[in-house]
C-alpha cells in the first residue's frame, strides 16, 4: 500500500499542520507522508508555489470559516496541475473533528483514513 502525499490546509494563506502538531500526528498514524515534513515547524506557512512543486496526492481543507472547496481550490493559479486536483481528491475535513485534540480525533483518524485510502476501503 503506497502511502499517499498529502496537504493539510488549515487556511487559505496555505498554513499546514507541519511534523510535531497533532494533526500531523495523525496522518503519521496512518502512514501517509506530509509535504510540509521538511519545513520542521508545527504550524508553517507554505507558499503556492511550494505546494505546487510537492504535488500532493490529497489535499484536505479544513479551514475556519468553511470558505474553501475543491472548486475554489481547482481555480487556484498553477493548481490545476497538482494530482489532488487533477484526480479528484481535494477533499474538505470538519475542523470540529481535526483541528481540536480531544476525544473525536478517533473520529478524524478514521475520517482520514477513508479519504487517504479510498480504493482500498471501497
Amino acid at each position: 500500500l503506497d502511502a499517499p502525499t498529502f496537504f493539510h490546509e488549515v487556511d487559505n494563506t496555505y498554513y499546514t499542520a507541519g511534523p510535531g502538531s497533532f494533526i500531523a500526528d495523525l496522518y503519521d498514524e496512518l502512514g501517509a507522508e506530509n509535504i510540509a515534513e521538511s519545513t520542521g515547524q508545527a504550524f508553517p506557512q507554505m507558499s503556492a508555489e511550494a505546494i505546487i512543486a510537492a504535488d500532493p496526492q490529497v489535499i484536505m481543507l479544513a479551514d475556519e470559516d468553511a470558505s474553501e472547496s475543491p472548486e475554489t481550490v481547482a481555480v487556484r493559479p498553477g493548481w490545476d496541475v497538482i494530482a489532488a486536483v487533477t484526480d479528484g481528491r481535494v477533499y474538505v475535513v470538519s475542523p470540529d473533528i481535526i483541528s481540536r485534540p480531544g476525544p473525536r480525533l478517533v473520529e478524524a483518524l478514521e475520517t482520514l483514513a477513508a479519504l487517504l485510502y479510498l480504493e482500498v476501503l471501497d
